[in-house]
C-alpha cells in the first residue's frame, strides 16, 4: 500500500470514529496534530496541520503508542487530565511546554492514551506528543457512535471534583463505550440577547451553532460535517428560569433551537429533559411535540421528575459527584440503544463506507462494462432518511452464476441474542431486489449461510430476498433480522452487501439507508434468567372470558417452563374459556416498559395456538398488545403483520394464516403506525365474537427492536 493510500484508509477509519476535519497534509503515525492516527472527539479547531484547538470542556483525544515514554506538548497552559492504558485520570493543572505524562518509564510496549480539557475555560493548544526515538502511534480502539450533551453548568460539570469528567455526560458515555461531547457552558441562557450569567449576551441557540464558546463573539461557524451523534441530550432553560425568561419566549427559542439541531444532525435522537427544577416543563414538552406534530419522530421529553432529591445537589441547583452518577445511572438506559451497536444512513461525518471494494464476484459487471463485481458508493439521489444513501449497481451477465459481496465496514462487534440488523432498501428493478447486507464473522462464517430470517421470514440471503417477493421495485422497504437468534456469542468482524441471483439477467441497482446492528431496546424469552413478568394473570378488562380449568375464574397469563418452548424452556401461557358466541374478550397485563417507539420500530414474536377439542380455532385469536403512553393501543392502528394480518387478537385469528399446533412468527413494523409514541404496556389478549369454549396459546422469544 502506498503512502496515499495508507492516508486515504486513516482518513476513512478517522470519519467512522467521529472526528474532527483533519487537514489535507497528514504525517501518520508521528504524533503531530495532524497525525491520522489521534482521534479528536468534541469542538476542535483542526485547521492547522502544527496545532489542535479544543474549545468546550469534556473535550478530548485518544491514540495509542508504542515505547515507554510520552509527553504532551502544549502552547499554552491549560488544566488537563490524562489516562494511560485506561488508568486513573491525573490531573495536570495550568501546565503548558512538554509535559511529561509518564515520569515512571512504562512496559516497553502497546499504549493507550487520553488527554482531556477539564473545564470550559480550558483550551487545549495542542502541538503534538514526544515519544522515544523510533516510536509510533496507532488508532486507538473504534467507537462508531457518539452522544453530544448540550446545556449549562450541569452539563459543563460545574462544582464537580473533576468537573468535566465527573459530570453524568462523560460518566454516560464513557459506561455505553461512546465518545461523548459537551457542548455546555457555565450560565448560558437558551434564549439569545439576554445577559445570563455568562458573557456577551449570548444564548445557546446561537452559539451551539458556532465553532467557539461564548468567550468568542465572533467565532466561526462549526462543522457539522465533523461527526454525526447518535444521540443529542438537551438540558437547557435553569439560567433562563433565573433571568425570567418569558415562557412564550422560552417555548419558541426552544422550538427553533431543536429545528435547527435537526437540520444538522438528520438521523440522531434527540433528547429533551425536563429541567430538574422543573422550570418550562409545558414549555419543553410542547416544543417537543410540535417537532413531533411536524414529522419528526426522532424526538421526545424525558420527563425526569423525582430524579434527583436535595442530597444529590451541592446547592440545591447543581448536582454532586453522587447526584450525577444517578443521572448516569437513571439516563443511561435511555440513551444505550441508540448507541449499543453500529449504525450508519451514510450521511457526512458518519462511518464511512468503502467503495468499490469487491470481495467476490461471478459474472458480474460494473459500471465500466468489467466483469470484476458491482458498483458500490454512497448517492445523493435517493435516501430514506437525511441526503445520503447507499447505492449499489451492476450488470448480471449470467443466467446460471451470477454473484458480487462488496466490502462497506470493518468491525469488532459482539452478537448478543438480542442483537438485530436491519435497514432500509429501494431496489430500482427486479433483479435489484436480490441484493441484502451480509455480515462476516470472526470464525469465517457469513450471516446469508446461517439461516436466519427477516421480519417476514424471508432468508437474509440476497437471493432469497430477491426470489421472496416482499421487496416493492421503486419503494422503500424495511428488512429487520434477529441475528442473534442464530448468530449469540459470534463477533462481526466486516459488513458487507451483495447481490445473488442465479436466473436472470441485465442490470440491477438498489439504495441502501439506515443501516443498524443493536441491540434489542426490549427481549424476553421468558426463562428463569429473562426478566420476570410485572403482572401474572392480571386481567386489564374482559368480558364473557372465565378460568381454564382448576378453579381459576380468569384468563391466565403466566410463565411456564418445561412445558412447550420455542426456544429453551420457558414460554408465556395464555389460557381461558369463552363463554359467548357473540363477545368475549379478554386483554391482560404481562410487563410494565418504557419503549420509545422510532419509525424502524419491529414487534415480533412466536405464537403456539393449541388445539382444544370443540373450540375450532380460538387459539389463534391470541395476540400481544401494546399501551401506549398517550392512552392508545396497538390493537387499534393501522398495523399489520408480515402477511398483512391487522395485529388485533380478533383479526389475527379471522386472518386465517396461523397454524394450530405449530410454532407461527408474527412480526410487524409498529413504527409505521406509532413513531414518536412511547410503549408503556405490554398485554395480551384473546378476542373472539363468534364461537365459544377453552383456549390455549404459547407466546415465546418476544422481541421490540
Amino acid at each position: 500500500m502506498n503512502s496515499f493510500a495508507k492516508l486515504l484508509l486513516a482518513a476513512g477509519v478517522a470519519a467512522a470514529q467521529g472526528l474532527s476535519p483533519m487537514p489535507a497534509a497528514a504525517s501518520t503515525g508521528d504524533g503531530a496534530p495532524a497525525d491520522t492516527n489521534i482521534v479528536y472527539v468534541g469542538r476542535w479547531d483542526r485547521s492547522s496541520p502544527s496545532q489542535a484547538v479544543s474549545y468546550y470542556g469534556g473535550s478530548y483525544l485518544r491514540v495509542n503508542f508504542n515505547g515507554t515514554r510520552v509527553s504532551v506538548k502544549l502552547a499554552a497552559p491549560a488544566n488537563f487530565y490524562a489516562s494511560i492504558n485506561g488508568g486513573p485520570d491525573v490531573l495536570y493543572e495550568g501546565r503548558s511546554g512538554t509535559v511529561n505524562l509518564t515520569p515512571s518509564p512504562l512496559a516497553n510496549g502497546s499504549h493507550s492514551l487520553r488527554i482531556a480539557a477539564k473545564y470550559q475555560s480550558d483550551v487545549l493548544k495542542f502541538q503534538g506528543l514526544a515519544l522515544d526515538s523510533g516510536a509510533w502511534t496507532s488508532l486507538p480502539a473504534v467507537r462508531h457512535n457518539i452522544i453530544e450533551f448540550v446545556g449549562g453548568s450541569i452539563v459543563a460539570g460545574y462544582l464537580n471534583s473533576k468537573q468535566a469528567l465527573s459530570d453524568h455526560a462523560w460518566l454516560i458515555g464513557e459506561q455505553l463505550g461512546a465518545d461523548h461531547t459537551q457542548v455546555a457552558y457555565t450560565g448560558i441562557c437558551l434564549v439569545d440577547q439576554v445577559q445570563c450569567y455568562s458573557p456577551n449576551a449570548i444564548g445557546m441557540s446561537r452559539q451551539f451553532f458556532k465553532q467557539k464558546t461564548v468567550d468568542y463573539p465572533s467565532a466561526p461557524d462549526w462543522d457539522f460535517g465533523a461527526y454525526q451523534p447518535r444521540a443529542v441530550v438537551i438540558n437547557l432553560g435553569t439560567n433562563d428560569s433565573s433571568f425570567n425568561v418569558p415562557a412564550t419566549t422560552f417555548q419558541a427559542a426552544y422550538a427553533s433551537f431543536l429545528q435547527g439541531i435537526r437540520a444538522k444532525y438528520p438521523s440522531a435522537e434527540i433528547l429533551a429533559l425536563r429541567l430538574f427544577n422543573g422550570a418550562y416543563a409545558d414549555q419543553t414538552r410542547a416544543a417537543v411535540q410540535a417537532r413531533i406534530a411536524s414529522g419528526d419522530t426522532r424526538v421526545r421529553f424525558i420527563d425526569t421528575s423525582n430524579w434527583l432529591v436535595a442530597a444529590d445537589f451541592t446547592d440545591g441547583t447543581h448536582p454532586n459527584d453522587a447526584g450525577h452518577a444517578k443521572l448516569a445511572k437513571l439516563l443511561g438506559p435511555l440513551l444505550k440503544p441508540h448507541v449499543s451497536g453500529f449504525f450508519t444512513s451514510f450521511e457526512a461525518g458518519e462511518p464511512v463506507a468503502r467503495a468499490n471494494t469487491v470481495e467476490g464476484s461471478a459474472n458480474v459487471a460494473n459500471g465500466a462494462g468489467v466483469a470484476a463485481g458491482m458498483d458500490t458508493g454512497t448517492t445523493t439521489a435517493a435516501a430514506h432518511a437525511g441526503a445520503r444513501a447507499l447505492r449499489i449497481a451492476g450488470n448480471d451477465l449470467s443466467a446460471t452464476q451470477s454473484f458480487s459481496y462488496n466490502r462497506l465496514y470493518d468491525l469488532a462487534l459482539p452478537v448478543a441474542a438480542n442483537t438485530v440488523l436491519s435497514y432500509w432498501i429501494r431496489p430500482d428493478n427486479l433483479n435489484g431486489r436480490s441484493t441484502a447486507v451480509d455480515v462476516l464473522f470472526t470464525d469465517g462464517s457469513w450471516l446469508r449461510n446461517l439461516g436466519a430470517v427477516d421480519q417476514r421470514g424471508i432468508t437474509l440471503h440476497p437471493n432469497a430476498q430477491g426470489s421472496g417477493g416482499q421487496l416493492q421495485v421503486g419503494q422503500w422497504n424495511l428488512v429487520s433480522s434477529k441475528i442473534g437468534a442464530v448468530a449469540a456469542g459470534k463477533t462481526i468482524q466486516r459488513v458487507a452487501i451483495g447481490y445473488d441471483q442465479p436466473g436472470a439477467t441485465g442490470p440491477f441497482s438498489a439504495s441502501v439507508d439506515e443501516l443498524s446492528i443493536a441491540q434489542a431496546p426490549f427481549a424476553t424469552s421468558f426463562e428463569t434468567t429473562d426478566s420476570p413478568l410485572t403482572w401474572s394473570d392480571t386481567v386489564r378488562a374482559s368480558a364473557n372470558v372465565g378460568g381454564y380449568c382448576c378453579g381459576k375464574s380468569t384468563m391466565e397469563s403466566s410463565t411456564r417452563i418445561g412445558a412447550t418452548a420455542h426456544t429453551g424452556s420457558g414460554s408465556l401461557l395464555v389460557q381461558g374459556r369463552d363463554a359467548s358466541a357473540t363477545q368475549s374478550y379478554s386483554y391482560n397485563r404481562v410487563l410494565a416498559v418504557n419503549i420509545p417507539v422510532t419509525p424502524a420500530t419491529n414487534l415480533s414474536y412466536w405464537l403456539f395456538p393449541a388445539s382444544e377439542a370443540g373450540s375450532g380455532t380460538s387459539g389463534t385469536y391470541v395476540a400481544i398488545d401494546l399501551l401506549f403512553s398517550d392512552g392508545t393501543w396497538l390493537r387499534n392502528t393501522a398495523a399489520v403483520d408480515q402477511n398483512g394480518v391487522r395485529l388485533s387478537p380478533s383479526q389475527q385469528g379471522a386472518g386465517r394464516r396461523l397454524v394450530q399446533g405449530a410454532w407461527n412468527l408474527i412480526s410487524s413494523n409498529v413504527g409505521a403506525v406509532a413513531a414518536g409514541k412511547t410503549i408503556v404496556e405490554i398485554n395480551v389478549g384473546y378476542d373472539r365474537a363468534d364461537a365459544a369454549g377453552a383456549f390455549r396459546g404459547y407466546l415465546d422469544d418476544l422481541l421490540i427492536f
